[in-house]
């Protein structure tokens, strides 16, 4: 697939290293000269220092031959331009990254969108953040979630208590509940493909695989206690604090917003009905016990200063709060912030990627999810093809890539947890954990 990128940001960087590690025919223009030739210097692929939204820029990028375009700087209107541009140049799906709500025709006018814009995917990164925050919060006992085959089949990831019996058990030897499987270990920042002889360790992040109706029988073997949220925090109000306040707001969640900026704390008051705004900085240890944050159920640090969130987060731990979410974005301060204990991490670039990416898969995907921020992804193909080469052999015969798990298998509605001997079918739908790397072998497996 022919892919241009318009923006080397952080987002842009992420989808060019991840399409191109796919073997995809990848050019990124960006109009930054100095960002340009990082660009060049990390990834092999052709950069184009120029205006994305220009005819000539565009003609070098051979964007009438594209596949894809994607538009990802931080302008709106620029992003749209480009996208409009590429459009009328032919390209098969364009894509434009828009934080501005008035813009945002995928909520509010989907049908002059299609229409007039032709632009087929317009993107939110906060909307989508914040989306993906309130699913944490949802489930606060867990670091994250996911969802396949219409949400009857759930991928959970937690960590693993000292308390929890079974440690240095060999996997083979745990009495694992009916219908589930442990896909991966996250351990030193490593993702582990466990076999039967792998132990797991305290402090672990397990990722689990099993039928959402008996989920509970996972999180009770591991011990891990179902918790109730009525009070949430948010610390910054961003763009991401509106909307999420909002999704929380339907939710019958009680919410507070400390932002120090006054001019933001009127706008989120005339926008949000049954949120408390309170004006102060996030960095006065007083006033986050004068308001007693520390009592909250669960806390976000939302603001735009990565170092300020770590350190927040941090103090609000030694307070003794049970549960937080930190927004980081620059990728080199996840690794710290795993290692020192930070309970759930957020990185909107790694989130806008896999949603982007989960998009433009082949009709055959039916969805794709990045796990521990995009060291592994969960991915749900249907077998669509009748001259796939995995139809109607025994798992254990099929020579995958080191690096994969087949989840469940999908055939008529019903879910099997596979085992060596069973055989995956023409029509039926498979959920698979994977590394990245494997990507690009696993698709052309199945067609």
């Amino acid at each position: 697939m022919k892919v241009v990128i318009v923006g080397a940001g952080k987002v842009g960087f992420s989808l060019a290293q991840i399409l191109a590690a796919e073997k995809n025919d990848v050019t990124v223009v960006e109009i930054n000269e100095k960002r340009a030739n990082i660009i060049k210097e990390l990834l092999d692929i052709k950069v184009i220092n120029g205006n994305g939204a220009s005819f000539p820029v565009l003609e070098e990028a051979e964007v009438n031959e594209a596949d894809l375009f994607i538009a990802v700087t931080e302008n709106d209107e620029f992003n749209i331009v480009a996208s409009v541009i590429a459009k009328s140049l032919k390209v098969t799906k364009t894509i434009a990254r828009v934080r501005n709500p008035d813009y945002d025709y995928n909520v509010s006018n989907k049908i002059t969108r299609e229409k007039f814009l032709g632009i087929d995917l317009i993107i939110n990164p906060e909307r989508v953040t914040a989306k993906e925050i309130s699913k944490l919060i949802s489930v606060p006992e867990l670091v994250n979630v996911e969802y396949f085959a219409h949400g009857k089949i759930q991928t959970i990831e937690f960590k693993v208590n000292d308390n929890f019996k079974y440690l240095g058990t060999p996997l083979k030897d745990l009495p694992l509940p009916d219908r589930c499987i442990l896909v991966a270990i996250l351990r030193n920042d490593k993702i582990i493909i466990p076999t039967g002889d792998d132990t797991i360790c305290a402090g672990d992040l397990v990722f689990a695989l099993s039928l959402t109706k008996k989920i509970q029988d996972v999180t009770t073997f591991f011990k891990i206690k179902k918790k109730k949220i009525n009070t949430v925090t948010l610390l910054g109000g961003e763009k991401v604090s509106f909307y999420l306040a909002r999704i929380l707001e339907k939710k019958r969640i009680n919410v507070k917003i400390i932002e120090k900026d006054p001019e933001k704390c009127e706008e989120l008051a005339r926008t949000l009905d049954n949120v408390l705004i309170i004006n102060g900085d996030i960095s006065d240890i007083n006033l986050l016990k004068d308001e007693d944050v520390d009592k909250s159920d669960f806390i976000v640090s939302l603001t735009n200063d990565d170092k300020l969130n770590l350190l927040v987060s941090l103090f609000l731990k030694h307070l003794g709060v049970d549960k937080s979410i930190t927004q980081v974005r620059r990728a080199d301060y996840l690794p710290l912030m795993e290692k020192i204990g930070i309970d759930n991490i957020i990185s909107p670039r790694s989130i806008t990627a896999a949603a982007i990416l989960s998009f433009i898969k082949s009709d055959s995907i039916v969805s794709l999810s990045m796990l521990a921020g995009d060291k592994a992804q969960m991915l749900e193909i249907s077998l669509s093809k009748k001259n796939c080469a995995v139809l109607d052999k025994k798992i254990s015969s099929i020579n995958f890539p080191c690096g994969v798990i087949i989840g469940a298998i999908i055939r008529n509605g019903d879910i099997i947890i596979p085992r060596g001997d069973d055989v995956m079918k023409y029509d039926d739908s498979a959920v698979l954990f994977m590394l990245p790397e494997c990507f690009e072998k696993v698709t052309k497996m199945f067609k």
